[in-house]
């Protein structure tokens, strides 16, 4: 076996055995991929002790997929089935081991996982699926969704220090710059800011990473990068001057370099139709740890989620940071935000509310 290959353990209950080793199968396909099912021989042998053998697997793989499928009765229930208990505590120790970003979950669409999953990758399968061509089809969207996952999670820029820094950085000046409009002019300094785009490059290297008007104040905003500080700053004064007739005030807000992240897969505007900005006001010593959590969750959603993190950064001025959310429709919005909001209040991260902006975009239809 390569080192470098990627090692994937795969866990499920027995009566859901010919999945994980379908899907290992699967997985093995790939060259990337060094994929290790439960039931596979000498795997767990009848003699020895369970939990030690485990814990051997919890120390050798890189990532973690549980198969949670409806194998209990709740007692005194007629159709609520659950997962067994040491699927659901293997899915706890690979969580509490390395991370919820390296923890896979598939849920049969009649097997609830534990509610206090909250926002990990959660996947929804169909395990009573017979017909072979069927099942052929399911694995291969469940190997497609691991793969997505494990690129995000592994991509070069995608490392997180304990601490809520960014291992790596691309080293660029990056600013996010709030634009208050005159009245009924916000589409207007959106589109102007697009035909300025080109010019933006040339003249000071600047590059957009995300534009748009939102609902709320300020009224448009833009998302860029720069070489260098000077740089942003000449493109920054440029603003300024360019658009004096409909623009009444720029705020300026510098992202931290090693405190920035962004999702490596194109946005899909056919897929994700809306978007929204939300902006943390956090206490002082929790910033770094809020950061690390949308991160962590970001990375932790799968390729079929209804809702996305596009950018996410720590800021100086008012707010201390900032995430770009994605969604299907303005209520997946909403449930991303809630679904964070409730988390970070339960942790007590959070200084003061939160200020949620739906993004527009007039170069667009949304």
């Amino acid at each position: 076996m390569s080192k470098n290959r990627i090692r994937i353990f795969i866990s499920s209950s027995s009566e859901a055995k010919n999945w994980a080793d379908e899907l290992a199968r699967g997985l093995r396909a790939h060259q990337e991929f060094d994929a290790t099912a439960w039931s596979d021989e000498g795997v767990f042998p009848p003699a020895e002790y369970f939990a030690e053998r485990f814990e051997q697997q919890l120390d050798k793989n890189d990532f973690f997929v549980v198969l949670f499928t409806p194998d209990v009765q709740a007692p005194g229930a007629e159709v609520n089935w659950y997962t067994r208990a040491n699927v659901i505590l293997e899915a706890g120790a690979a969580w509490g081991r390395h991370g919820r970003s390296r923890l896979i979950i598939f849920k049969d669409d009649t097997s609830p996982p534990p509610s206090n999953l909250g926002t990990t990758n959660v996947i929804t399968f169909h395990s009573r699926l017979a017909n072979p061509g069927e099942r052929a089809a399911e694995i291969e969207m469940m190997v497609n969704a691991i793969r997505s996952k494990i690129k995000v999670v592994t991509g070069e820029f995608a490392q997180l220090e304990p601490h809520g820094r960014m291992k790596k950085s691309d080293g660029k000046s990056r600013w996010l710059v709030f634009m208050q409009a005159d009245p009924n002019m916000q589409d207007q300094v959106v589109l102007d800011l697009r035909s300025a785009e080109e010019s933006a490059w040339n003249d000071y290297k600047a590059v957009y990473e995300r534009a748009g008007v939102v609902w709320g104040s300020p009224d448009a905003f833009l998302l860029f990068n720069a070489p260098t500080n000077s740089h942003a700053a000449e493109f920054i004064k440029s603003i300024r001057s360019r658009f004096h007739e409909t623009v009444k005030d720029i705020d300026s807000r510098f992202v931290w370099a090693n405190s920035y992240w962004s999702n490596p897969d194109r946005l899909d505007p056919a897929k994700y139709a809306k978007s929204g900005l939300i902006l943390f006001s956090c206490h002082v010593a929790q910033v770094e740890y809020t950061f690390k959590y949308i991160v962590e969750t970001a990375m932790g959603r799968p390729s079929t989620s209804r809702n996305r993190v596009s950018h996410a950064g720590i800021l100086m001025g008012a707010d201390d940071l900032f995430c770009i959310v994605d969604g299907k429709s303005t209520d997946d919005l909403n449930k991303f935000t809630l679904e964070s909001l409730k988390e970070l209040s339960r942790q007590k991260r959070l200084k003061r509310n939160t200020t949620t902006l739906l993004i527009t975009d007039p170069g667009k239809v949304n």
